[in-house]
């Protein structure tokens, strides 16, 4: 992450992106059986986090015009949130839900 986002410049959140991403594929990479729990919880926090972000325009509608520093995203919104937030979420549940499993054995 310090490497990506201080020394190479890049966003942070397309550098957490990459080491949660690849993190991820090393665990199913060595334990194949982990790869639909993975997939599972990828999906299930990606689906957890626009049920939120749904909320969270009901309530504060624009929030994340006003709020999140989107200059420098790809401009594609899911729900009028950034897809980045969707891939972040995701690739955190992909890394974070078989992660116990592969460490306990």
């Amino acid at each position: 992450m310090f490497i990506g986002t201080f020394i190479l410049q890049l966003n942070s959140l397309y550098v957490s992106l990459l080491v949660m991403g690849s993190a991820g594929l090393w665990i199913v990479y060595h334990r194949s059986d982990l790869l639909i729990e993975a997939i599972g919880c990828g999906v299930a926090v990606s689906v957890a986090t626009g049920v939120f972000y749904v909320g969270l325009q009901i309530v504060s509608p624009g929030i994340f015009e006003t709020q999140w520093n989107t200059a420098d995203l790809s401009g594609i919104l899911i729900f009028h949130a950034p897809i980045e937030e969707y891939l972040w979420t995701f690739t955190w549940g992909f890394l974070a839900g078989p992660a116990y499993e592969y460490v306990i054995g």
